[in-house]
């Protein structure tokens, strides 16, 4: 039986840029070479790969790259009122329906959020039918730069405009691309030499991860309780406004882990909490015993659910509402949360309600609040939403990946502290589905030792930089190359990976199961 033996591959950089695979070990039988391919650096003063760890950043804090979806909407995307930006890749199935927009309104690249933005090549928004503007409206624009608004982006339309058409850059005369048909999702662009990503079928990856998620037994407690009433601190704007608002009545939902798993799994049920905060100003959320570097996933069951966005999240004792005020916590419990709504139809979460009392002005000046308001957009959602059917509303600020099956919409019913809706693509690094992506590829393939014909059916560990660790299958739901014998694993960041064959279907003439054999790539420049 042929042995496979071990090879390293070492990674260098070609004359035009394309990182390109040297093979520094003999040929072995039954693995063909493996090759890490990307791109270089956009600029030397870019990060091109993703953060090290979450962070709350402005419109100069490029934390770094992402080519993953950030927003995803398996139906129409309604956008309304004083919405104002969607940070990361958008992918929309069906319309973009503009016509209600309160101002003008950028996909790509954010004023505040993650700071993790698409390349400046890349395609920032994808929509699979129609994009919808109001005469004489300021259309909605695409860019993702190193400063803000400078550099364009582009978007992929199959359809047509109906009214004005989206454009490529707050300033820019050319529009995004129209009338691609199927390829605006099938050939999607993740920038600086990746491969072009099919997004057809994205929400059969949604729908796995959503079961997979529903099936992990809970390690914490769930308790849906009171907030305690009491005056909340906002800072609007960094250093401008700061407001005091008075809360009456809210729900506490508290999440309680075991302070060791580094995955925390909660249930919390849905249509309970949707009964319980009919009678509630709003829903707000504790997260205690969470360890570091966990990645926490709620699954909350039920079908339709509803509920109003309180103005406090607790992560780990700390409140970490307000990004300005403890910006690091912020991004971290973003980065960290999903809420799972694996069996939703239909999802609402309301604006905040409160009273504001008194407010710092841009002078530094204390002059009275605005007074009662409701379903304010300045309430903040942390972490990620998922659902596979669920038509999603939202009042309020979210930030994490928000995918869904569904309809999405984003309306904004009352700004007046100041603030937009506005989405941030903080990944959930719990799944590749939701992680930040880089756009480097592994390509390799399984010949037969004899006659050289390829073999269908393999199965490899691919492990590598920042705790990757993925099972990938021939023609599986990773492998991007439906090639049998041929895989194409995508979305990576440059660096050093180990691949090992787990079983093969068929090898020469014979079945077996290959004895188990690493390889190593490392990416150079």
């Amino acid at each position: 039986m042929p042995q496979l033996q071990s090879r390293r591959l070492r990674v260098r950089r070609n004359l035009g840029g394309i990182l390109a695979a040297s093979i520094a070990a003999v040929a072995v039988p039954l693995v063909s070479p493996i090759q890490l391919l990307g791109a270089a650096p956009v600029s030397a003063a870019e990060s091109t790969q993703c953060p090290a760890n979450p962070v709350w950043g402005g419109i100069e804090t490029l934390t770094g790259r992402d080519a993953n979806v950030s927003l995803y909407s398996g139906g129409n995307l309604t956008i309304s009122g004083r919405t104002s930006e969607t940070e990361g890749l958008t992918v929309v199935v069906g319309d973009v329906d503009a016509t209600g927009i309160a101002g003008g309104f950028s996909f790509g690249q954010v004023g505040m959020g993650s700071g993790q933005w698409p390349y400046p090549d890349a395609d920032a928004l994808a929509v699979g039918g129609n994009t919808r503007t109001d005469p004489g409206q300021t259309p909605p624009f695409v860019f993702s730069g190193s400063d803000f608004m400078d550099v364009p982006a582009n978007g992929r339309v199959g359809g047509v405009a109906e009214g004005p058409e989206f454009r490529r850059g707050l300033n820019a005369a050319a529009p995004i691309q129209y009338g691609l048909g199927d390829a605006a999702l099938q050939a999607v662009y993740p920038g600086n030499g990746g491969a072009p990503v099919d997004y057809t079928q994205f929400n059969e990856r949604v729908d796995a991860l959503s079961t997979e998620l529903m099936s992990v037994p809970a390690t914490g407690s769930t308790v849906i309780g009171d907030a305690p009433d009491g005056d909340i601190t906002s800072t609007w704007y960094p250093g401008e406004v700061v407001s005091t608002v008075h809360v009456e009545n809210e729900a506490m939902v508290t999440f309680t882990g075991d302070g060791t798993s580094s995955l925390q799994v909660f249930n919390l049920d849905g249509e309970a909490l949707t009964q319980y905060a009919q009678s509630k100003s709003g829903v707000s959320f504790a997260f205690e015993g969470i360890p570091a570097g966990a990645s926490v996933a709620v699954n909350v069951t039920g079908t339709d659910i509803s509920f109003r966005q309180g103005w406090r999240t607790l992560f780990n004792g700390v409140d970490v509402h307000d990004p300005f005020a403890t910006p690091t916590e912020f991004a971290t419990a973003s980065a960290a949360v999903l809420f799972n709504y694996g069996e939703a139809n239909s999802l609402t979460i309301a604006g905040g309600t409160g009273t504001e009392t008194s407010r710092v002005d841009v002078n530094g000046d204390t002059v009275p609040g605005i007074g009662p308001f409701q379903d304010e957009a300045a309430a903040q959602s942390l972490g990620s939403i998922i659902s596979p059917n669920a038509d999603v509303t939202l009042n309020v600020s979210t930030n994490g990946r928000l995918l869904t099956g569904g309809d999405v919409s984003l309306i904004a019913i009352d700004t007046q502290l100041g603030l937009a809706i506005e989405h941030h693509a903080f990944p959930w690094s719990g799944s590749r589905t939701t992680s930040c992506q880089g756009v480097g590829s592994v390509v390799w393939s399984k010949v037969d030792g004899v006659s050289s014909d390829l073999l269908a059916g393999s199965v490899w560990r691919l492990t590598g930089p920042d705790g990757f660790d993925e099972v990938v299958a021939d023609n599986g739901d990773l492998d991007v190359d439906k090639t049998d014998g041929v895989v194409n694993v995508g979305g990576l960041e440059f660096g050093e990976y180990t691949l090992l064959v787990l079983s093969v279907r068929w090898c020469g003439r014979r079945s077996m199961v290959c004895r188990p054999t690493c390889s190593r790539v490392r990416s150079g420049g």
